[in-house]
């Protein structure tokens, strides 16, 4: 995904969206805010692909995104 493989992040996309909006919304009790969150967090996710590190899994990092987001 580092490199703008499009294919990579849309099967992340597919495979958190649906979790990370749940998880919004049991932050802000708001389902359509949590969404705006979630499509926020996933555009500048890939806006700063190049210089994200992950050690690790990658739902941490987007929990933590969509949590301070939340605040």
């Amino acid at each position: 995904m580092k490199a703008g493989n499009q294919s990579a992040f849309d099967k992340i996309f597919k495979s958190y969206y649906e979790q990370l909006v749940l998880f919004g919304h049991s932050k802000i009790d708001n389902i359509a805010i949590a969404e705006d969150i979630v499509q926020n967090v996933f555009i500048d996710f890939w806006a700063k692909r190049e210089s994200i590190n992950i050690e690790k899994t990658i739902l941490p990092y987007l929990k933590r995104m969509v949590h301070n987001r939340c605040i």
